[in-house]
C-alpha cells in the first residue's frame, strides 16, 4: 500500500480526471443539442446556408431521386 501522502495525491489526480471527463461529457451533450437544433432549423427552412436564398418549392420525389431503383442501379451507386 502506498504511503498516505501518495494516496492523497493519487486521489486528487484521479478526481481531476473525473472532473475533466464529466465536463467533456457535458460539452458533448450540449454540442449534440445545438446540432439537433441547427438540423431542425435547416430542414424547416428557418435558417439558410450562405448563398442560398429564396423560397423552397415543392417537387415530385421522382424528379429528384430514383424510386425503387433496379438492382444494377444500386450496385453502381445510384440508389437514392
Amino acid at each position: 500500500v502506498p504511503p498516505l501522502e501518495e494516496q492523497e495525491k493519487l486521489a486528487v489526480i484521479l478526481s481531476t480526471w473525473d472532473d475533466g471527463i464529466d465536463q467533456t461529457g457535458a460539452l458533448l451533450t450540449a454540442a449534440k443539442r445545438r446540432k439537433k437544433a441547427l438540423v431542425h432549423q435547416l430542414l424547416t427552412g428557418k435558417k439558410r446556408l450562405p448563398g442560398y436564398e429564396g423560397r423552397w418549392r415543392r417537387v415530385k420525389m421522382e424528379d429528384v431521386c430514383q424510386i425503387n431503383p433496379t438492382r444494377a442501379g444500386r450496385q453502381a451507386g445510384f440508389a437514392a
